[in-house]
């Protein structure tokens, strides 16, 4: 009987050191995977606040609808600096305005209120004529143009003329004016007789013969 119950006891012993192994072991690999997942979630987190903060600053918001006519030429992950346009956007509900370019050689002879013919290079003027319009401004500093522009003088002025959009003939149904679309302006400076036109080179002829020294 001494016999038997030292055996049961040392079976009880081996039961519990294996049930101690166990737990303890259950309870390391409940800390591993606890600190895995503790891991993971600070992970996502801070991806979570990153795309958040990106979202931010990467969400612009136009304050009207609008037609995107031109984006600047950035790559990803570019700074843009202050005040560096980013976006050209026209409003859908504003009146169109043509953005004419006036050589300095010629600004002197323009000026806010001129009559002006605009050809669209869209629809021809020798099918479709040409829309009448108005020197509205005239920018007071001139700009350089793009190096790589074909013609014309290096330096040159802005000018904005406003216009009504039904002056077209022969258009289809389905046309419209569009931002972005390219023109030529004409803009009426004076009136001059056919005789005027004749004379001149005459006339300027002598004017420099003139101030030519003797």
């Amino acid at each position: 009987a001494r016999s038997k119950e030292q055996e049961l006891r040392r079976e009880l012993s081996a039961y519990e050191a294996e049930k101690l192994a166990f737990e303890k072991s259950w309870r390391q690999k409940a800390m591993e995977e606890m600190l895995t997942a503790t891991r993971e979630r600070d992970t996502l987190l801070q991806q979570l606040q990153k795309a958040d903060k990106r979202s931010k600053l990467v969400s612009l918001y136009a304050p009207q609808d609008a037609v995107v006519l031109e984006i600047a030429k950035l790559s990803p992950g570019s700074v843009v600096q202050g005040a560096e346009t980013f976006f050209t956007l026209v409003p859908l509900n504003t009146k169109l305005e043509a953005e004419v370019q006036i050589n300095s050689v010629d600004v002197g002879y323009i000026k806010a209120g001129d009559a002006v013919h605009l050809k669209l290079d869209a629809f021809p003027f020798q099918r479709h004529g040409t829309l009448d319009g108005t020197v509205r401004t005239i920018s007071q500093d001139a700009f350089k143009r793009d190096v790589s522009a074909k013609g014309g003088m290096d330096a040159y002025y802005l000018a904005r003329v406003s216009f009504k959009g039904g002056g077209l003939r022969n258009m289809i149904e389905s046309s419209r004016l569009m931002p972005g679309m390219t023109l030529s302006a004409e803009i009426v400076v004076g009136k001059r007789t056919i005789m005027s036109y004749i004379a001149w080179p005459i006339t300027k002829g002598l004017e420099e013969a003139a101030r030519e020294p003797k």
